[in-house]
This record gives structure tokens, sequence and C-alpha cells, in this order.
């Protein structure tokens, strides 16, 4: 259609999911494959660039290089 490309990524190919980078865990998502903002259904467990995700929900594997304490 006419929407706005937000680089959506399907589950399977989520490589971000294992630190909760997901559509489940947006503020977007409203379930059963509905977001507010992508008008194609989507996966819980799939991504976009558009993802509104609560703090404290996504975690981190890797130390955090821009980290204000010391």
């Amino acid at each position: 259609g006419n929407g706005i490309w937000v680089g959506y990524v399907e589950a399977a190919d989520n490589e971000n999911a294992d630190i909760g980078v997901m559509c489940k865990n947006c503020a977007q998502y409203e379930g059963y494959g509905v977001c507010k903002i992508v008008k194609q259904r989507i996966e819980p467990g799939g991504y976009c660039r558009l993802a509104a995700i609560p703090d404290g929900v996504v975690g981190s594997s890797q130390d955090d290089e821009d980290s204000d304490e010391e």
C-alpha cells in the first residue's frame, strides 16, 4: 500500500530477540499480530525500526562502552 517503510524484520530473522528487542515487548503491539503503527500482520518475535520498548525490558550480552558509570 501507501504505508511508510519501517524496516520490519520477521521473527526468524530477528538477531536481537535474545536481548528482548521484539514486537511483543513494544508499546505499539496490540497482540494477536496487530501493531498500532505497522499495517501488515506482524509476528510477536519480529521487530521494526520504530520499536518503543520500555526501559528495563531490553538487556545486553555485551558491555556498554557508552556507560556513564565508572
